[in-house]
């Protein structure tokens, strides 16, 4: 479409945190990379915890007897506590049987493997390095996105500020050139002056519609910086006022 030559930019928030705490809620990179350093962090936790004891049981009934029919009932009981230690991985068994002649057993068994596979030490470190890593590029994400941020307030600021030089400027050709016209009719320029004078202050003017459609490009890659629709720049600003 046709572009607003009295298009001025937009009243933005000066102060660089207001816009990084924008992008730090919006910007996909870093939602990404929050996500994979919480996910690691609790991946690390549970790791830690592994004292939570699985439990299986069992259970069975049986009749017996000298001859058939079989009329002596007989049951049984079995709980299984599994210790997941990595250091020493531990089994606790407890048996109960009963019978109908007022026979009953109980028995306790303990199992520790004392030669694990420690390969565990290898996976803790190795979950342990992943999150500093992620916690590293999600602090360096985040400095880049300040970084950038300061750069384009800074940008923008000298941008829209020339805009308003150009435009003066304009206005300032405009002048000279009706002046010029004026000379030219009563002959004390010649016509090749009144041309140059003319093809400077279209030039100017080509300028201006250049500088701000750059302008509107810058609005729309730092839209795309903090994670905003197209349009939601302007939005902000506006509420912002």
């Amino acid at each position: 479409g046709m572009i607003d030559v009295s298009y001025r930019g937009l009243a933005l928030e000066e102060n660089p945190e207001f816009w990084l705490g924008i992008a730090l809620e919006k910007n996909l990179e870093y939602q990404q990379l929050r996500f994979e350093a919480e996910k690691s962090k609790e991946e690390f936790r549970i790791s830690e915890t592994t004292y939570i004891p699985t439990i299986g049981a069992d259970f069975s009934f049986s009749l017996s007897g000298e001859q058939f029919p079989l009329y002596e009932p007989g049951f049984s009981f079995k709980l299984t506590f599994s210790f997941p230690f990595n250091e020493v991985p531990t089994k606790v068994n407890l048996d109960a049987t009963t019978d109908m002649v007022d026979q009953r057993t109980m028995a306790a068994g303990f199992n520790a493997d004392l030669f694990p596979d420690l390969n565990y030490l290898a996976d803790r470190r190795l979950a342990m390095v992943q999150l500093r890593l992620l916690q590293l590029q999600l602090d360096s994400t985040q400095e880049n996105l300040r970084f950038n941020i300061e750069q384009f307030l800074k940008n923008y600021t000298y941008e829209t500020a020339n805009l308003e030089l150009r435009r003066q400027t304009i206005k300032l050709m405009e002048r000279r050139l009706k002046v010029y016209q004026a000379q030219l009719g009563i002959g004390e320029i010649k016509r090749i002056d009144y041309l140059k004078a003319q093809n400077e202050y279209y030039r100017e003017e080509i300028g201006l519609r250049e500088s701000i459609l750059s302008i509107m490009y810058m609005e729309r890659s730092f839209e795309q910086l903090l994670g905003l629709a197209p349009g939601e720049l302007r939005k902000i600003s506006m509420a912002d006022r």
